[in-house]
């Protein structure tokens, strides 16, 4: 097996597979120097732009559904969480927004919540965007 460059996908960093594993979302610097985030589309062989932000777009992640994608974005200054559906339409949602730096890291397996650290801090958030935070021990799935 031979490795090779998806074309659209030279600048990609740090690919997430979609469920369903017939997409990739991963976030990419492009030619204004900016970063956003995008989805590969494996079965078409077509990239398309997920987020138009003025903003640093981060660390994609697929709900266990696939309809959605959490993501953190510096679009008001400083580090907050947003989804959006994985499609592309509608407008990025604000789940979480405080001015503490925060960074989405993954869903838990039953959608339920989302895992995001604060520094060396992770917690939990309901994905509904409800205030249930609690502090978790590690960042894995639960």
């Amino acid at each position: 097996m031979t490795a090779q460059t998806l074309p659209g996908t030279e600048d990609a960093f740090f690919p997430f597979w979609s469920p369903d594993s017939r997409s990739i979302a991963f976030f990419a610097q492009g030619r204004l120097k900016r970063v956003d985030i995008w989805v590969f589309d494996l079965v078409r062989g077509t990239g398309n732009r997920l987020t138009f932000d003025p903003a640093d777009d981060l660390n994609p992640v697929w709900s266990p559904d696939g309809t959605r994608i959490a993501f953190t974005s510096e679009w008001k200054g400083h580090r907050d969480i947003y989804w959006k559906l994985a499609s592309g339409t509608g407008p990025d949602e604000a789940l979480l927004e405080s001015t503490d730096r925060k960074s989405v890291e993954d869903w838990s397996g039953d959608g339920r919540f989302l895992v995001y650290n604060t520094g060396n801090n992770p917690k939990t958030r309901d994905a509904s965007g409800r205030c249930r935070c609690r502090e978790t021990a590690s960042r894995s799935r639960f």
